[in-house]
């Protein structure tokens, strides 16, 4: 009689584990094609068009999938036109900058930096505390970066590319903030201000080229239209829909693993492609910013009874 619910409660179980292992996959990738279309392709344009297949893409996703959305306000319409700007075209433009400086082994482990600045804008304009967890958390991933970037003798440190990855990361911390704020206080969902942020995003990457007298330069080959493809459709747009899903299924706090874990995927997936040698720096320093990150989320959601606090 318990067959069919335990068989129901297996193939969800499966689905879950999918969905993480995709969502993991997708990001770890995310570097890899934006490094290529980097290499081969005009930034501006790509950007321009990743973001314009985002929104059409996330446009279809509400009109056949989600149910009735609530009347938007003009506020909440500027808020989100602030997390495009700031999140999708300062942030995501600078991070494509910074890759024709770093290797996408190098990016992402940067990338996980983006949950420390959180913290730390939180800290300084919500004023949220700080807790002990969050600044070991953040010590041990600096360590691991330090190890990581210093130690590659096939890529010397670039401190321009450092700076600009810094920088666009931080934008993308504000973004998010930014976008949090959004879902709180407007109570709309994350897939409405995503898409609306890649519209703003869009049309700000098109200024930019009018500005600066540059055209619309379309992709060149099948492999350059599968990158831009890749990023618009699936780093762009789907994985939001299958991490929203994977939280409903899985809880926040397992999901969160994803962001934890995809950065040792970055770096060892750039080692098979043969963008970045395998070294002790590489294991050592990936697996440290893995452990700062898993430091930091887990008393996340599991605190000690007396947290240390610093105010």
């Amino acid at each position: 009689m318990n067959a069919l619910p335990d068989n129901n409660k297996k193939s969800r179980s499966l689905v879950a584990v999918l969905i993480f292992l995709g969502c993991l996959l997708i990001w770890s990738t995310n570097w890899i094609a934006i490094s290529l279309q980097v290499e081969h392709s005009d930034v501006g344009s790509s950007l321009m068009l990743r973001f314009l297949i985002a929104y059409g893409v996330l446009w279809l996703w509400q009109r056949l999938f989600a149910g009735p959305q609530q009347p938007v306000t003009r506020k909440a319409y500027l808020l989100m036109a602030g997390v495009g700007a700031v999140y999708f075209y300062a942030g995501i433009g600078l991070a494509y900058l910074a890759t024709a400086y770093l290797g996408s082994a190098q990016m992402a482990c940067l990338s996980a930096f983006v949950i420390f600045y959180i913290i730390g804008i939180k800290r300084l304009f919500l004023h949220v505390p700080v807790a002990l967890h969050n600044l070991l958390g953040a010590l041990v991933s600096i360590a691991g970066l330090g190890l990581f970037m210093l130690g590659d003798p096939g890529r010397p440190l670039s401190l321009a590319g450092v700076a600009l990855g810094l920088t666009s990361f931080l934008a993308v911390a504000i973004g998010s903030v930014l976008s949090e704020h959004i879902q709180k206080t407007c109570q709309l969902g994350t897939l409405h201000i995503n898409k609306v942020a890649a519209g703003w995003a869009c049309a700000l990457y098109a200024v930019s080229l009018l500005l600066g007298g540059h055209g619309l330069q379309l992709p060149g080959t099948l492999a350059d239209l599968g990158i831009l493809l890749y990023l618009g459709v699936v780093c762009s747009a789907l994985v939001f829909v299958l991490f929203i899903d994977l939280i409903k299924r899985m809880g926040a706090e397992n999901a969160g693993y994803v962001g934890v874990l995809y950065p040792i995927g970055a770096s060892y997936l750039s080692v098979w492609l043969g963008e970045t040698p395998l070294s002790l720096h590489l294991m050592l320093g990936s697996a440290l910013v893995m452990l700062g990150s898993l430091i930091n989320f887990k008393f996340r959601y599991h605190p000690a009874p007396k947290k240390v606090e610093f105010s």
